[in-house]
């Protein structure tokens, strides 16, 4: 098994065949380094072989031109790799981010992807990256920020800047409280300049106190078909909810004093993979 900790492939936009660097990465006994340089390969290595690489936590792939088709965006060697902790593919083809449910690490720290030509972000399953630390996207065509972005809260820096078509920022991005590293130059964003300008921290505030306020009049939530596998229990913040539905999705049990939810008139379960239910829900 290889011992290789980081993988460097920068700046080689004149390719040649992958068959020398696979070879190496398959030998038993590998010199250990914790930066290695190759030549660019024309192919990737496959799957099987990233799933090999126990010990690769970093890879620098910027600069290479590199592209991938729907729905994986990015070489599927990269989403296969077990271990890796620093991904960077800045400066290259990519039209599309793939979501973190593509990604088989659940220890990514550091994605940077700016200067591509990603149009949307996609955070489908955000919850995966919980130890994200670090999420670069500048330079590219997004145009709209999930909400899914509030489920990053170990995120410390996260860098939009120069996305033209960015006007907008969800309030859920006040869940992340550890942001300390935001540009948002190039942006046009609907926010006053006080606090585009000023520190990270009265911004990431000012959202989750608009995010608490519109959670506290909210009335009616739709959640249906949206591959939710845990009950919404931020639903207790939302005092007026008087429906709720989160019907067909992986939802398997509910764990929590449905007191706290005593306001919910209608309650939409169906199609969803239930065992139980609480005892106390005689008193919604």
């Amino acid at each position: 098994m290889t011992t290789f900790k980081s993988i460097a492939l920068k700046e080689n936009c004149h390719i040649m065949r992958f068959h020398t660097m696979t070879h190496i990465l398959r030998q038993k006994e590998a010199v250990n380094h914790d930066n290695i340089n190759y030549i660019l390969p024309e192919i990737l290595p496959n799957e099987s072989t990233a799933t090999c690489l126990i010990r690769l936590l970093s890879i620098k792939l910027y600069n290479n031109k590199l592209s991938e088709k729907e729905p994986f965006y990015v070489p599927k060697f990269i989403l296969e790799l077990p271990n890796i902790r620093s991904v960077d593919l800045s400066n290259n083809d990519l039209v599309g981010f793939p979501h973190p449910q593509l990604w088989k690490t659940t220890l990514l720290k550091d994605l940077i992807m700016s200067r591509n030509h990603i149009v949307k972000l996609n955070l489908e399953g955000a919850r995966l990256w919980s130890k994200l630390e670090k999420l670069h996207v500048s330079h590219n065509k997004i145009a709209e920020l999930p909400r899914e972005i509030g489920q990053l809260t170990s995120l410390q820096s996260l860098d939009l800047s120069h996305n033209k078509t960015l006007t907008t920022v969800p309030d859920e991005l006040g869940r992340c409280s550890r942001l300390w590293e935001m540009p948002l130059d190039g942006l046009s964003l609907d926010l006053d300049d006080a606090l585009i300008k000023g520190k990270v921290k009265d911004l990431t505030i000012y959202l989750h106190n608009r995010l608490k306020k519109s959670l506290s009049s909210l009335q009616t939530l739709y959640l249906q078909n949206n591959k939710v596998e845990e009950f919404p229990y931020a639903v207790k913040n939302c005092i007026r909810l008087r429906a709720l539905d989160v019907s067909f999705n992986k939802i398997s049990s509910i764990q929590m004093d449905t007191a706290k939810v005593f306001t919910i008139e209608e309650l939409n379960l169906s199609q969803n993979r239930l065992i139980s239910f609480p005892r106390e829900s005689d008193r919604l």
